[in-house]
């Protein structure tokens, strides 16, 4: 019985390790051109900010230009983006920061570290990239920065892509997931040891987009039921063979 339970445990392991979800290859970035050149077949959108007046409010959790953007703070309140300019960035003039309404300059509109970017898409994406401009030799550090979704994540390096003319250091972050997603999120390291800026957000997905599939409830597939009913039935063909042995006679 010993054997047949360990039998059954080790049925019981392959079917929950073959019905755990795998992801297909994930890409990282943090070189823009190298981002680039791997989108190739995929079609390719680009928010710069640029076409959006100086001051125009990105509420969270509202669509903009294609995609949903969220922030949170450190301790987890929401609060609003901005169209902002002020600094030096990757294409001028404008690009994406924090919304204070008390007072809307470069200085009072900057994220804080420990902020939370989300991303949510309507159609199924398959690479998502963007630049992070972070206050001068503040952001010196490897995964001060995360770009992350459910395959994966990609994390900045210590030393920057660029430096600006006014001092602010550029990072590139970006992911491709040959199996697509909806769903990104970028977080800082807590809390307010550097200030930053994002801008260019580029993201691809197939000429064809697939729209988020609504809610389901899981069921399980048809190979696992299949797996259950082998291992049943050989323990009922085992159960049935030591009915069959004789005692020997006394």
């Amino acid at each position: 019985h010993l054997a047949n339970l360990s039998r059954y445990k080790h049925g019981v392991a392959f079917i929950f390790i073959f019905s755990m979800p795998c992801h297909g290859t994930l890409m990282t970035f943090t070189d823009h051109d190298l981002f680039e050149s791997a989108l190739a077949g995929l079609s390719s959108s680009l928010i710069s900010f640029d076409n959006e007046a100086m001051g125009t409010v990105i509420p969270s959790a509202n669509t903009f230009q294609g995609l949903e953007l969220g922030f949170e703070d450190s301790d987890g309140a929401s609060f609003d983006g901005v169209v902002m300019s002020g600094y030096d960035t990757t294409s001028a003039e404008n690009y994406l920061g924090y919304y204070d309404a008390a007072n809307l300059s470069a200085a009072a509109s900057v994220f804080l570290s420990g902020d939370t970017l989300h991303f949510s898409f309507t159609n199924m994406i398959y690479a998502l990239g963007l630049y992070i401009i972070a206050s001068p030799g503040d952001m010196g550090f490897e995964n001060d920065a995360v770009l992350s979704i459910a395959g994966g994540s990609v994390a900045n390096a210590a030393t920057p892509t660029t430096t600006l003319d006014d001092g602010g250091d550029v990072f590139f972050l970006g992911l491709l997931a040959d199996d697509g997603f909806f769903d990104a999120t970028l977080s800082t390291e807590c809390c307010d040891l550097f200030e930053f800026n994002i801008d260019d957000i580029q993201y691809a997905r197939q000429q064809s987009p697939s729209p988020k599939p609504a809610a389901a409830v899981p069921e399980p597939s048809s190979t696992i039921l299949l797996l259950l009913g082998s291992i049943l039935l050989l323990c009922r063909r085992q159960k049935n063979q030591q009915s069959l042995i004789i005692s020997p006679v006394l």
